[in-house]
């Protein structure tokens, strides 16, 4: 089977890994509630011990789908614990060539969200293990999902 489409725009192609977004990383704490990652977060969500944290600029990692990242929370006992940040913020990520991709992409989004809230209700404790563990998920109001800006 061959399918063969027109595109009025061109796909934007994977941001260029060699280029530092400084913009990206200023912001990259920011969380959709407008609240802030910082130490009293990291204690709520990440790690109760930690004492300082820090994202390394060579673990940001730009994506046409998401940008990641990694934290690194040490504790008093310079102990480190490492996580990654699965990051969608539209306004971040290169164009969708269409509203049909972007409609896809968000429901792939919040396919993804809602699986992870699913999997952490404690009827799913058993099986969690297999998954990687979810700290903290929010989104923006889903009202916000028919525009990509």
């Amino acid at each position: 089977v061959f399918i063969i489409a027109s595109m009025s725009k061109e796909i934007e192609r994977y941001p260029d890994p060699n280029l530092f977004d400084q913009v990206l990383y200023d912001n990259i704490l920011q969380l959709p509630d407008n609240g802030v990652i910082d130490i009293k977060f990291v204690q709520q969500h990440i790690w109760d011990q930690g004492v300082s944290f820090n994202v390394p600029k060579e673990k940001v990692i730009r994506g046409m789908q998401a940008n990641m990242f990694s934290i690194q929370v040490k504790n008093k006992e310079g102990e480190s614990r490492n996580v990654v940040v699965k990051r969608i913020v539209p306004m971040e990520l290169p164009e969708k060539p269409s509203q049909e991709v972007w409609r896809g992409f968000i429901v792939s989004v919040r396919t993804e969200m809602e699986f992870y809230q699913q999997l952490n209700k404690p009827e799913n404790e058993n099986i969690r293990k297999l998954f990687p563990s979810v700290y903290f998920s929010a989104g923006s109001p889903s009202e916000m999902d028919n525009s990509p800006k």
